[in-house]
């Protein structure tokens, strides 16, 4: 019988882990320079995001207080249709996706621009019915309330923007 010679291979691990450590040590800060920069250019557009949509309520809550003085117009006193929609559900849109601390006090203003948009709709019957001595009764009653909430969500719209960094 012949004796096969036992062959053993060679160690060849002393000789590849310097490859390995050496095309990691090439490639990793590539790697993690990439993910950094994908990191850092979508927090910088999720903060351009919240700048726009903060904005966009600012504009809309302007627009809101036009809304309501051309609707009051339209319907107290016979004054140019409004064709504009309400501002105020998109406003409350803009905000339960980016600023739910604003939520509280949207939802208290859309109810006192429903109070004085039911003012309106009185005035509006007493016009057609002919009675313009009481026309503005109880107009102080319903638009106070309204105009302090407005004042009190722009209030805090200035905090929200002083405490933010939205650059």
């Amino acid at each position: 019988m012949q004796q096969v010679a036992a062959t053993t291979a060679p160690d060849i691990w002393p000789i590849l882990w310097p490859v390995i450590i050496g095309g990691l040590l090439a490639t990793l800060p590539s790697v993690v320079g990439q993910l950094l920069t994908h990191l850092l250019a979508q927090s910088s557009e999720k903060k351009a995001r919240r700048r726009d949509r903060f904005q966009k309520i600012g504009e809309g809550l302007s627009s809101l207080e036009v809304w309501l003085n051309n609707r009051r117009s339209e319907l107290a006193f016979a004054g140019p249709a409004v064709a504009e929609p309400d501002p105020l559900p998109s406003i409350m849109t803009l905000a339960m996706m980016d600023f739910p601390e604003l939520l509280p006090a949207l939802d208290l203003l859309e109810e006192k621009a429903r109070d004085y948009t039911r003012w309106q709709i009185a005035a509006a019957s007493k016009r057609l019915k002919g009675d313009f001595a009481t026309i503005n009764d109880g107009f102080d009653d319903a638009f106070r309330p309204f105009w302090g909430q407005f004042l009190a969500v722009q209030k805090e719209l200035r905090a929200i923007a002083a405490g933010r960094e939205f650059s």
